[in-house]
């Protein structure tokens, strides 16, 4: 449910919560910006202790009610006189003057995920919600993509298992994730990315290997985006520097919603000549390493936060720059129906500086789409 904000005025010698805001219907008792505050009796109905809005029969924020005591010493005004408490019933000053409070409805959290298999059908996405770190004892949302590539040996072998529960039970998850991949028969050319976001109550933990993007939206703006683990990456050169040799390659760019050239990419060749565009991935026996990249990106209770997980069949069909709009305000299907009909849809490919001639893919690249946001 969405509110508009609303301010109250709590008058602390009548302990009464009258509303002042300028909102349609609103008898000063029952208010659409006041959450529940106290248990559901009839003092707080009538605004003794505070508003209650249109959720009073619903499950929601309460408080223990104040006993008599509390009440006749004023020890209400320190027990809940913190910023928990100010933000559901507006108790938040033992000044004796009136107070203004801002009244700010809770953020709507959401998780969403979504696979088009459109080509090797190797793409594999989990969204949990309610996960508990075993280290730190939060809760936290796990989104999951990875996105297999070769043969499908590797993305078999991470459908069945319980990734979720390894990421919730140790810290260096993937190492645990590719241990266990590496005990299975596999062959050279198996593998898949993984980027794990794990969203908690003020913060995002971002792990990547390959190129599945985590993107991170603030308030609207980019904050982050996360590394490829490709040969143009120089932190990945130098890792692999000694043990591999690379060729360029081509591949197609997007430069508008209808038009795409050829550009630069580059094919890292391993051990047994296994051809990979990236440089580091789970699986293939071990012969590419994994290095994870980690970031964290903190966020406040009142910021809107949309974190994006994608494989590439997804971030090759996005401008970013273009599609910020439909990125922020989309969820993963919605998301993922845009990028195949982007695959789908005629080009103009550039032939030569500014000359295009139509055409079309003649295959495409499976899709998966994990999002979360906070919204207000």
């Amino acid at each position: 449910m969405m509110f508009n904000p609303s301010v109250y005025r709590k008058n602390r010698a009548s302990q009464a919560c009258v509303c002042i805001s300028d909102c349609s219907g609103c008898d000063g008792i029952r208010c659409p910006g006041c959450y529940p505050v106290f248990k559901n009796t009839q003092d707080d109905h009538i605004g003794k202790y505070g508003c209650l809005g249109p959720d009073y029969d619903a499950d929601g924020p309460f408080f223990e009610e104040p006993n008599e005591d509390e009440l006749e010493s004023d020890s209400v005004f320190e027990k809940y006189n913190d910023e928990l408490y100010a933000r559901y019933c507006g108790y938040a000053s033992q000044d004796e003057t009136d107070v203004l409070i801002e009244h700010i409805p809770l953020p709507i959290r959401r998780a969403s995920a979504c696979e088009k298999q459109l080509d090797s059908k190797q793409d594999f996405v989990r969204v949990t919600e309610d996960c508990v770190d075993m280290i730190t004892n939060e809760l936290f949302t796990c989104l999951e993509v990875y996105d297999g590539h070769g043969n499908n040996s590797c993305i078999k072998e991470l459908r069945k298992m319980d990734t979720t529960n390894i990421i919730q039970l140790f810290p260096g998850f993937e190492f645990e994730i590719q241990k266990r991949l590496l005990s299975k028969p596999m062959h050279n050319n198996s593998g898949a990315t993984c980027s794990v976001a794990k969203i908690y109550k003020n913060r995002v933990e971002c792990s990547s290997i390959g190129d599945s993007k985590i993107a991170v939206f603030i308030n609207g703006e980019i904050v982050f985006e996360s590394p490829g683990h490709t040969w143009d990456n120089p932190d990945e050169r130098e890792r692999l520097s000694t043990s591999v040799y690379s060729r360029p390659s081509q591949k197609p760019e997007i430069i508008s919603p209808d038009k795409i050239r050829m550009a630069h990419s580059t094919y890292t060749y391993f051990m047994d000549d296994v051809r990979l565009a990236v440089t580091q991935s789970l699986g293939h026996n071990g012969i590419t390493g994994i290095c994870p990249y980690k970031k964290t990106v903190e966020f406040g209770d009142m910021d809107n936060v949309v974190v994006l997980v994608a494989s590439d069949g997804f971030w090759d069909m996005v401008i970013l720059e273009h599609d910020l709009p439909i990125c922020l305000k989309s969820d993963a299907t919605q998301l993922a129906e845009f990028a195949e009909a982007r695959w789908k849809q005629t080009w103009n490919v550039e032939v030569k500086p500014d000359k295009f001639a139509p055409t079309r893919f003649d295959r495409f690249d499976d899709i998966g789409v994990a999002v979360w946001s906070q919204l207000h």
